[in-house]
């Protein structure tokens, strides 16, 4: 897509942060809400009467459009790919499990009939990141740590070991690589417990204008683990940046599509492992260097969140000012201090 175009190679490597001890988590009681930091601007919630845009991707919403929030918990191990309902999520996080493997949280923002898994267990840092944006989790069972957050918060959870007709498994893959759910099934399931699906919130602040001139970037690199190498690729014919993953282009089942996105958002986080099967430890509280690749460019910064789960984190410029995203589909990228981050430039 940039043939006979010179391009240069960055190599950013993040020094990993040196604490000595865990920092306890502020955890809120539901229901979840929002207040704006007098510091920091945030966007209004949908579910607001003078809300206009979905909080998630910046999109004009019509006055009579019916739109459910939801998040499910999506497995990455190569036994899982290729994924259904990736490419139709409005927002999504990739993160590290145990054992160097990552993980999918995936939010929706629609209520259609489409597949969505393979659907796995939760960890507590999947929870923190779900109530940033205070939708309610689909997910099937978790660690002891994340299953224990939910209960403490109330959280709306809709777990397959309780709600299993809301899930089905797809013969043609072996468990537990072939659990799905059908994206109104987990709407109207979260409907019949009483749980509330027509508001999300964000930190995000998107603009259809150009912004100014920033570093441009034509892919990015992520090394979170053999077998689970991540590059985004940008595409100047669709303004979208493709994805791929372990040298092979990302597909989504259901399209048989590469997976795309308007903006990428690598978030730099400490992370360390706190027992003996290798569960992790992510501060997603307080501040750290951040990326944000939007129209070909990549914009340097820092990503800031409040240290209670109300909060979502916010994104700055090394200027101090909200960077802008593109209206669209967002990917975050949780990265781990010290990871190595290759950007290739024109």
């Amino acid at each position: 897509m940039t043939s006979g175009r010179c391009r240069s190679l960055v190599i950013i490597f993040i020094t990993l942060a040196v604490g000595t001890a865990l920092v306890r988590l502020h955890i809120p009681a539901m229901p979840l809400g929002r207040e704006a930091s007098p510091e920091l601007s945030l966007p209004d919630e949908a579910g607001d009467t003078d809300a206009i845009t979905d909080p998630l991707t910046g999109l004009y919403l019509l006055p009579t459009e019916d739109v459910d929030y939801f998040a499910a918990v999506i497995e990455n191990s190569p036994a899982a790919r290729p994924q259904r309902g990736l490419a139709a999520a409005s927002l999504v996080y990739e993160m590290m499990t145990e054992g160097g493997i990552t993980r999918f949280l995936a939010f929706y923002s629609q209520n259609s009939s489409i597949a969505i898994g393979p659907i796995r267990s939760v960890r507590s840092y999947i929870v923190d990141i779900a109530a940033q944006h205070g939708t309610v989790l689909a997910h099937c069972g978790g660690s002891l740590d994340g299953l224990q957050m939910i209960d403490k918060l109330g959280y709306p959870s809709v777990n397959e070991l309780e709600n299993g007709s809301v899930f089905y498994r797809d013969k043609a893959r072996r468990a537990p690589h072939n659990l799905y759910a059908k994206a109104e099934s987990i709407v109207k399931r979260a409907y019949d417990m009483g749980y509330p699906t027509k508001s999300a919130r964000s930190g995000y602040v998107f603009t259809e204008e150009e912004a100014g001139r920033q570093a441009s970037a034509n892919d990015v690199t992520i090394s979170y683990w053999p077998g689970y190498s991540v590059k985004w690729e940008y595409d100047i014919g669709t303004d979208s940046w493709l994805r791929s993953i372990a040298q092979e282009a990302h597909v989504d089942l259901n399209t048989g599509m590469q997976i795309e996105a308007k903006n990428v958002i690598i978030e730099l986080v400490e992370t360390r492992v706190v027992d003996s099967e290798g569960r992790l430890y992510m501060e997603l509280a307080g501040s750290g260097e951040a990326l944000v690749f939007s129209r070909g460019q990549v914009t340097r910064g820092r990503w800031i969140r409040d240290s209670s789960l109300r909060e979502p984190a916010v994104y700055v410029s090394e200027a101090g000012g909200n960077i802008q995203l593109c209206p669209g589909t967002t990917w975050v990228q949780i990265v781990p201090t010290g990871t190595a981050v290759k950007i290739s430039s024109v």
